[in-house]
């Protein structure tokens, strides 16, 4: 009896984790960071990279590239001074960020803790910190620097 059990509980965990969804980190690569080249390289094997191009606007391709996938944190690498945000075909700032509400609304559909900026100096000073909250109240997530 305590076999059949032990067989059947085995069974279950097999069938519940084949179709569970791991959640995952995502990249965002934009040319323009200083960085690009060993960033690109670092993640050259990792599914859960895209980079930017010209071909529209950065918010739209990232939302695309996101759409149907779990995402722990979204990670992007780009340029930045504080208080903005600078993308090879756009730039961010606390003037424009409720342009790009559409965009920034459907992240929370796939983001599931929170957007890292990796900068060390985009939410610094007066104009950092209300681009950060600007993005944080449009997108509903919590924005982060690395």
């Amino acid at each position: 009896m305590k076999r059949l059990l032990l067989v059947v509980l085995i069974i279950s965990i097999s069938f519940f984790s084949a179709f569970a969804q791991s959640l995952n980190d995502f990249i965002i690569i934009d040319e323009l960071d200083e960085g690009y080249p060993k960033i690109k390289k670092k993640y050259h094997e990792n599914k859960q990279v895209y980079q930017i191009n010209e071909e529209s606007v950065a918010l739209e391709q990232i939302s695309k590239a996101i759409r149907q996938t779990e995402i722990d944190e979204l990670h992007i690498y780009t340029q930045t001074k504080p208080g903005e945000i600078i993308f090879k075909n756009l730039s961010i700032t606390p003037d424009n960020v409720g342009s790009f509400s559409s965009d920034l609304e459907t992240w929370s559909l796939n983001v599931f803790k929170s957007v890292v900026i990796h900068s060390d100096d985009v939410f610094d000073g007066d104009e950092g910190q209300l681009l950060r909250e600007k993005l944080e109240e449009t997108a509903g997530l919590l924005f982060e620097t690395q």
